[in-house]
């Protein structure tokens, strides 16, 4: 939980907790790639750019989307042998599973493609959950500081989209990324590994994290 809090030199700043949920990849974490029967259910491709661009099957095909299986190997050896965080990878399911995987090109189709855009630039890639509440009828006086503020429906529109979400999962009719969340939250005091967890390009070794 978060809130804003007046600091003594007159600015807010956020203060509070978090708890961090590892997902729940199953027995795919030790068995890297996954099956290529599998795999559709398991990666999600998101592109930013200009909103007229068409996107097609030729467009996946260009760098730095895709990478050589032989590559993809390499990696995983790599990390078996240097990071003590993917000590338990096993060699032989990795290299079945890779044997069915092209050497080059697009290893499933391209399934569904879900458009957004942004107003500008510096916009966020995702869009935000009251933003179809606010409008342009802004007054010019400002706000003044005593004015009450009913936040109980500001994130109403998140709970649009969720709900909208949730039907389209229970139709299974549209794909959709299969990792839930965690039930058991991971502790983020004594647990050196917790940052090799969440940024694994910045710990390529798995170690050099806080309190490692």
């Amino acid at each position: 939980m978060f809130k804003l809090e007046l600091g003594p030199s007159g600015q807010y700043a956020s203060r509070g907790n978090v708890c961090i949920f590892p997902q729940e990849p199953g027995p795919l974490a030790t068995c890297l790639p996954p099956p290529l029967t599998e795999l559709h259910d398991e990666i999600c491709v998101i592109l930013v750019g200009s909103p007229n661009t068409e996107v097609t099957i030729d467009t996946l095909t260009k760098t730095p989307l895709l990478i050589r299986r032989s590559r993809i190997i390499e990696a995983l050896k790599w990390l078996k042998l240097h990071n003590p965080l993917y000590s338990d990878l096993d060699l032989c399911a990795m290299e079945s599973n890779a044997a069915s995987y092209p050497e080059h090109g697009i290893p499933i189709p391209l399934q569904s493609i879900i458009r957004t855009n942004a107003n500008s630039e510096g916009s966020s890639y995702t869009q935000q959950a009251n933003a179809e509440q606010c409008n342009g009828n802004v007054s010019p006086f400002g706000m003044p500081s005593s004015t009450v503020i009913d936040a109980d429906h500001v994130d109403s529109t998140y709970k649009v989209r969720k709900l909208a979400a949730l039907q389209r999962l229970k139709s299974g009719t549209e794909p959709f990324i299969k990792f839930p969340s965690g039930s058991t939250p991971l502790p983020t005091r004594n647990n050196p590994e917790l940052f090799g967890y969440l940024w694994p390009t910045l710990f390529p070794y798995g170690v050099g994290m806080m309190e490692n």
